[in-house]
């Protein structure tokens, strides 16, 4: 049986808010490298928001 994996680093899993309300989903690192590019985060709603904020503040200080 093949193992299943899945990269946080590079595949695509966070929610992000383009200043048009488009949302993308991106990898952890497109996340962090072009945040500058983004308005918001675009998960379901502001407490998966808040969430996502501090796990990416955590990574960001590792």
């Amino acid at each position: 049986m093949k193992e299943r994996e899945f990269n946080l680093i590079e595949a695509p899993w966070i929610r992000v808010m383009k200043e048009d309300l488009q949302v993308d989903t991106l990898s952890l690192r497109d996340t962090l490298f072009r945040c500058q590019e983004y308005m918001d985060l675009g998960g379901e709603n502001q407490p998966q928001n808040f969430a996502m904020l501090r796990f990416l503040g955590l990574v960001q200080m590792a």
